[in-house]
């Protein structure tokens, strides 16, 4: 009896952290869909909020390393282990096609703001799946 105790707390103190994403590690966020459909909804007017919501639910990558050379920050990234997996032709089919793009990147514009900002959220993928994304503004006039 005290083996089968042992045997459920262990599985307990293992199986949870794998378990804390409904649908278990490596599976996509629940609510991704929904909040997809209302940043595709508010194309070319302000989803800034709806911009910082997908963010948070696209998938990254961990960080293996990182450096401070004073001019900056380097780091490197597994690519190997996304949080989920997500194609380029399904972020767009989500999200809806991209404002612009630059290399292994693309961009949605999110906003402009009272400063003159022009706010947006950029994706960055590796082999055709998105593995990073940051918001970030630049001036408008920079554009």
């Amino acid at each position: 009896m005290l083996w089968c105790l042992t045997l459920f707390l262990s599985w307990l103190v293992v199986g949870i952290p794998g378990c804390a994403r409904p649908g278990g590690p490596g599976a996509r966020p629940q609510e991704f869909a929904e909040w997809a459909q209302k940043f595709k909804d508010k194309a070319g007017r302000d989803r800034r909020a709806e911009g910082e919501k997908i963010q948070s639910l696209l998938p990254h990558c961990p960080k293996t390393w990182e450096k401070d050379i004073g001019t900056g920050i380097l780091m490197a990234f597994d690519y190997t282990q996304p949080s989920y997996k997500l194609t380029k032709p399904e972020l767009f089919r989500v999200l809806g096609q991209p404002d612009g793009s630059y290399n292994d990147s693309v961009y949605f514009l999110l906003d402009h703001d009272t400063n003159n900002m022009l706010w947006e959220i950029s994706v960055d993928f590796h082999d055709d799946y998105v593995v990073s994304s940051i918001i970030f503004g630049v001036p408008q006039k920079d554009r």
